[in-house]
C-alpha cells in the first residue's frame, strides 16, 4: 500500500473535523481486507505463474548472452596469440570486433526484454489489485449506506479512533471471510524465511 504524504494526512484530519459535526464517520483496515480478500490468494498464484513464465524467457535469452560473451572472449584471446602473422592478426581483430558487436546486441536485447517483462508483471499486478480494491469499495459503500455513514477512512493514517467506528469485521463478513482469519503475511513472517537463490548476474562483453 502507498503511504500517504503529510498533506494528505492533514486533509483527512480536516475532513474528520468538518464531518464529525454533521455526519457519522467510520474506518476500515483496507490493507488487511485486501490481504484477506478471496481474490488475493489466487491473484498471487497468477502473478507467480506469470513471473515464472517471463523468467523462463529471460533465462533463455541470458544463456544466449553468455554464449555470445564466451565467443567474444575466445576471439579476443586469439588476437593475443604471438604466433599470428600481421595479416592473421588483423583478421582475428576483425573477428573479435564482430563477436563483440554480436554479444553487445544480445546483451542490449536482454536488458530490453527484462524491462518489458518488468512492465508486464507490474501491469498485471496493478489490474488484479484494482479488481480487488474496486470490489472492496462496493462492499464498503453498501455497508456505509446501510449504516447512514457518510465518510469511511482507512485506519492507517488515523491517529486514534474508537473501536466502535471500525467496519473491518463487517466488510470481511460481507466478503465471506472470517474476521478472525489470520493475515497470511503475518503468519508467514513467523516462519523461518527460506534462503533464496541468488539471481544470475547479467554479463556484458568487455572490449579488448
Amino acid at each position: 500500500m502507498n503511504h500517504l504524504n503529510w498533506a494528505q494526512i492533514m486533509g483527512i484530519a480536516a475532513c474528520v473535523g468538518v464531518c464529525s459535526a454533521t455526519a457519522q464517520i467510520a474506518v476500515v483496515d483496507f490493507e488487511r481486507i485486501v490481504k484477506l480478500h478471496p481474490n488475493t490468494a489466487g491473484d498471487r498464484k497468477t502473478i507467480e505463474e506469470v513471473y515464472n513464465t517471463l523468467k523462463g524467457e529471460g533465462d533463455v535469452k541470458a544463456a544466449k548472452v553468455s554464449k555470445a560473451v564466451q565467443a567474444f572472449e575466445e576471439a579476443a584471446k586469439e588476437v593475443q596469440s604471438p604466433v599470428l602473422s600481421e595479416a592473421a592478426r588483423k583478421k582475428a581483430e576483425a573477428n573479435a570486433k564482430k563477436k563483440y558487436d554480436e554479444a553487445k546486441i544480445e546483451s542490449d536485447e536482454l536488458k530490453q526484454l527484462e524491462d518489458l517483462h518488468r512492465m508486464q508483471l507490474n501491469e498485471r499486478e496493478r489490474k488484479l489489485l484494482k479488481r480487488t480494491t474496486d470490489a472492496i469499495r462496493v462492499v464498503v459503500k453498501k455497508i456505509a449506506d446501510d449504516k447512514k455513514i457518510k465518510v469511511v477512512l482507512p485506519t492507517a493514517p488515523v491517529l486514534y479512533y474508537d473501536e466502535t467506528l471500525d467496519l473491518t469485521a463487517d466488510v470481511l463478513r460481507a466478503l465471506g471471510v472470517d474476521p478472525a482469519a489470520v493475515d497470511p503475511d503475518a503468519a508467514a513472517s513467523k516462519e523461518v524465511a527460506p534462503v533464496k537463490e541468488a539471481l544470475p548476474v547479467k554479463t556484458e562483453p568487455t572490449p579488448r
